[in-house]
């Protein structure tokens, strides 16, 4: 299931993780951590495999077994309300989402810190959700938050393609001249990694 996961074929990780659920959740319950990880992986691959309102009802399932046996947010927890986050913004539950993002960078940023992987994806997926919703001010603010992360663990790759991201949401917002520097920094930076 986790191969085809990575491997972008969702409709063949479902059987599988179907199995490995069911076997977890004869062997450990319903509410163990592992049990619950299996049943996360497979509610991102429902939704990428076209059924996003049952991939949707898995996670919320999730998140409220987490939230139950955690006192405290971990590294599994925090994944599964990411998941979870992706999937409502999907399903065009936009306030919810970012309500969901803003708990877990909350959770994260203290956690692992700003430098954090966890951290800079729930900043981008934060940018995306407002770029999305059509918040394009914010979303420059945020993917402009992004890059500057990305910088900062030397993630040359990662803070070309934000900083585009940002350039791409001040024209949206109707600052083009603003953004034309960025874009054509991001442009150049990307032809001398990618040559």
């Amino acid at each position: 299931g986790s191969m085809h996961t990575r491997n972008r074929r969702h409709e063949l990780a479902l059987a599988p993780l179907r199995r490995a659920w069911d076997a977890r959740k004869k062997r450990l319950g319903e509410d163990h951590a592992a049990t619950l990880q299996v049943a996360g992986v497979l509610a991102f691959n429902l939704a990428d495999a076209g059924d996003v309102a049952g991939g949707l009802v898995l996670a919320e399932a999730v998140h409220v077994a987490n939230q139950r046996i955690y006192t405290q947010p971990t590294e599994t927890s925090l994944r599964a309300m990411l998941r979870l986050s992706r999937l409502l913004k999907r399903s065009g539950k936009y306030e919810r989402a970012e309500a969901m993002i803003d708990e877990y960078l909350l959770h994260a940023r203290r956690l692992f810190g700003d430098t954090n992987q966890n951290t800079i994806l729930g900043f981008s997926d934060r940018a995306s959700l407002l770029f999305g919703v059509g918040r394009f001010d914010e979303a420059a603010a945020q993917f402009d938050v992004t890059a500057k992360a990305y910088r900062s663990v030397k993630s040359d790759i990662n803070a070309a393609l934000t900083q585009g991201y940002v350039s791409d949401s001040q024209r949206e917002a109707g600052h083009a001249a603003q953004a034309l520097p960025g874009q054509l920094d991001a442009v150049a930076t990307l032809r001398r990694l990618y040559p």
